[in-house]
């Protein structure tokens, strides 16, 4: 007689396996071979006839609504007995059962088999009782008792439980990481980042950071420390140095939750790891506070224990706020005071100086002078004539008096006649009178070329070019041409009865002197703005030239 009976069982097999229960449970026992359920006498569900049950949740009660295989936010689960592993995703192949205020974001379906196909069902937060496994959505093995699949021991710890910080006027957290490991009997389990229990990545025998099934980082509880969140370092997660350390004593609690190798997942007991400053030698500090009006603070130094703060009755006056390491804001008519302090770490003691004035706010200053040596502004400098306040307005300015911008920008004058620089473009508006050369490459532009090397020869139709140059100018000007040089032998060099000099490849009258020996012609001439080659050339038809020491000089305008 069969008992163990699969999905292809003929109806003798089955009916046979009925008889078997039926003649080998207590009386009042029935069987329904639809629905694999074995109903006791009072119609309570006893056990089943098939090896597997398949879990699945909707929102009817025929199943039909976000027909889904996981709890969240669903109202309804239903069950479906059979021999075969494969999950049916038809809903009417289920029955459904209601659960009382429905699933949630929190609750999930627990469930204990107890030998001889009986399982029990739970709805709870957390695992509801020993012996109890967490439904994760496979079909389940009625012939595996769950009690043999009980939670191993658990546990996360910080190595090592204290950090020291070293500090300096100001704590130093190079080299300051926190790593929490977790562990079980059988060795390191695995971290894993996720942020609820339902992320995939949050398999059996790992572990994450959370308080909740739907919590995660978030939970954990930061006193007198600033650290950003841990990354996955395998078997333990791994904290960034911290950012800030307010106080001499600093913890970080985190909530932990362990899914274990059954799949169950249970809260593990809270770990906390703490920062303590390590002091190296004696270390400079400040206090604040504020006082009415600007007194003058007298008293002799106070020592106090640890780093405690000086006590304002300590100096007189004794009317102030209390000393605080933070910088406070004056307000109307207070001024912000500063005690200079020195913590001795052998003694645990800090000698505070006698309070002086660090900060003081006041409606306006008048009729002072100030030596301020270097100067760093972050907004402007102004002075001001007249009521409009002096600014930079496009290539000229607004206002009179003098503006110097931090960007770089500045104007000085009226807003008739200014200098005026946006940025960039320098811009003079009214006269500009000039009492000294104008400088080279500021107005003007000037080139030269130079060659001592001796042209010779003659022909007629020979032509020799003795030297030759470009010079660019950015506005329409006058430019001026010099040409040297010294003549070895030959004919007379007449420069009004040759052509000596030309412009752009056009012949220029030029002026100058006929001469055996020294060479001199110069020329004056209006060219409108662009690149312009300025030459001298030598027409060798009337006689023999021997010129050496050529030097060609032209200067023009720029702007």
């Amino acid at each position: 007689m069969p008992y163990d009976i699969n999905s292809n069982a003929s109806p003798s097999d089955i009916s046979d396996a009925v008889n078997y229960l039926l003649n080998n449970f207590t009386v009042g026992l029935s069987s329904n071979p639809n629905s694999g359920e074995v109903v006791g006498p009072t119609g309570v569900i006893v056990g089943y006839l098939y090896k597997y049950i398949a879990i699945k949740y909707a929102d009817s009660q025929d199943g039909t609504v976000n027909f889904s295989n996981v709890p969240t936010n669903r109202l309804y689960y239903g069950i479906r007995n059979t021999d075969s592993t494969v999950e049916s995703t038809n809903p009417t192949d289920y029955i459904w059962n209601l659960v009382t205020g429905g699933f949630g974001t929190t609750k999930l379906l627990w469930y204990a088999v107890t030998g001889g196909r009986q399982i029990l069902f739970a709805v709870s937060t957390l695992i509801y009782n020993v012996g109890y496994v967490q439904d994760i959505g496979v079909a389940i093995d009625l012939d595996v008792i769950t009690s043999s699949l009980t939670s191993d021991s658990f546990g996360t710890t910080f190595s090592p439980s204290t950090l020291q910080v070293p500090y300096t006027n100001a704590p130093v957290f190079t080299g300051v990481i926190p790593r929490l490991y977790g562990t079980n009997a059988y060795g390191a389990v695995d971290f894993v980042a996720s942020q609820t229990d339902s992320d995939a990545a949050f398999v059996n025998n790992t572990w994450r950071i959370g308080n909740s099934s739907t919590t995660g980082y978030g939970d954990i509880v930061q006193t007198n420390i600033t650290i950003a969140n841990p990354s996955d370092g395998g078997s333990f997660a791994q904290w960034p140095v911290p950012t800030a350390m307010t106080a001499n004593t600093a913890t970080l609690a985190v909530p932990v939750r362990y899914r274990d190798n059954a799949g169950t997942i249970r809260q593990a007991a809270l770990s906390t790891i703490q920062f303590v400053f390590s002091y190296g030698g004696k270390n400079a500090t400040i206090c604040y506070a504020l006082y009415a009006g600007n007194p003058t603070v007298t008293g002799a130094a106070v020592t106090t224990a640890g780093t405690n703060t000086p006590a304002t009755t300590d100096f007189s006056p004794t009317s102030a706020t209390a000393f605080t390491y933070a910088v406070q804001a004056p307000g109307p008519s207070q001024a912000m005071f500063q005690s200079d302090g020195i913590y001795d770490p052998v003694a645990n003691t800090t000698n505070w100086n006698t309070p002086y004035l660090s900060n003081l706010k006041v409606g306006s200053l008048s009729a002072i002078t100030v030596n301020t040596g270097g100067l760093i502004v972050s907004d402007y400098i102004r002075a001001q004539s007249g009521g409009v306040t002096p600014a930079v307005s496009g290539s000229s300015m607004s206002g009179a008096g003098a503006v110097i911008n931090s960007g770089g920008s500045f104007a000085y004058g009226s807003s008739a006649r200014n200098l005026s620089f946006d940025g960039s473009t320098l811009t003079m508006n009214g006269d500009l009178v000039v009492t000294g050369n104008i400088v080279n490459s500021a107005v003007t532009r000037v080139a030269t070329v130079y060659a001592n090397s001796t042209v010779t020869g003659s022909g007629l139709g020979v032509y020799y070019t003795l030297a030759s140059l470009n010079i660019t100018t950015s506005v329409d000007c006058f430019i001026y041409a010099l040409f040297t040089a010294k003549q070895n032998y030959g004919g007379i060099f007449n420069p009004t009865s040759v052509t000596a000099l030309f412009i752009d490849g056009n012949a220029t009258s030029v002026g100058g002197q006929s001469v055996q020996t020294n060479i001199a012609i110069s020329l004056s001439v209006f060219l409108a703005a662009g690149v312009h080659t300025v030459s001298v050339i030598w027409d060798a038809s009337s006689s023999l030239i021997s010129v050496t020491d050529r030097s060609l000089y032209v200067q023009g305008s720029q702007r």
